[in-house]
């Protein structure tokens, strides 16, 4: 079990008309907030999806950053294990492959040494006597070394139409690492949305 995790099936019932819709008009490469370009981009606008999750949680969300992601066959992620904190305090997905290419999914993950889930606030981390902005950037790099996280639950199985939401604090990954197919038509595709309540 996962805290503060939230999963909604069926998600939109315009799901399939607006993957159609993104894959017709193409994706770019922008920059992330964390100064990687990021391949595989589409920005068309979905505002109805952003009631969607205020419906979900039953409050009024903030849409801080949202875009659609291709990832293809041989595409690796910056880091093995992320948090995303620096884009807003939830994020979420929503798989948009057909039933048929749907692999893999989402996975959580733990520090082996450390045992963390999720990255500590700057308050828990002055009550340890650890300097915030040190212990981030040390963190940063921990997360492109594969062999110190360990996944602690089964994460979210891929579904179409199928929406997860968590807190960005938390450690996690698109599992397994390397993505999947050759275009928009078959590739990793999936709804990002970052937002406050």
């Amino acid at each position: 079990m996962i805290k503060d995790l939230l999963q909604k099936d069926d998600f939109a019932a315009d799901a399939l008309d607006v993957r159609n819709r993104v894959i017709a008009g193409g994706f770019e490469t922008k920059s992330g907030p964390d100064g990687f370009p990021y391949t595989g981009v589409s920005q068309l606008a979905v505002p109805q999806w952003f009631d969607h999750i205020s419906a979900l949680r039953g409050q009024k969300i903030k849409p801080r950053l949202s875009c659609f992601r291709l990832n293809l066959a041989g595409e690796m992620p910056h880091s093995w294990v992320h948090s995303d904190d620096i884009c807003a305090s939830w994020a979420s997905v929503l798989y948009l492959n057909l039933p048929e290419q749907c692999q893999g999914g989402t996975a959580f993950w733990r520090h082996k040494v450390l045992g963390y889930k999720s990255l500590p606030t700057p308050g828990a981390l002055y009550s340890l006597g650890e300097d915030p902005k040190t212990f981030y950037q040390w963190m940063t790099d921990q997360w492109k070394v594969k062999d110190i996280w360990e996944q602690y639950s089964p994460g979210i199985p891929m579904q179409f139409n199928r929406f997860v939401t968590y807190p960005t604090s938390l450690f996690h990954s698109r599992f397994p690492f390397e993505a999947f197919g050759s275009s928009g038509e078959d590739g990793r595709l999936i709804w990002i949305c970052f937002y406050d309540l």
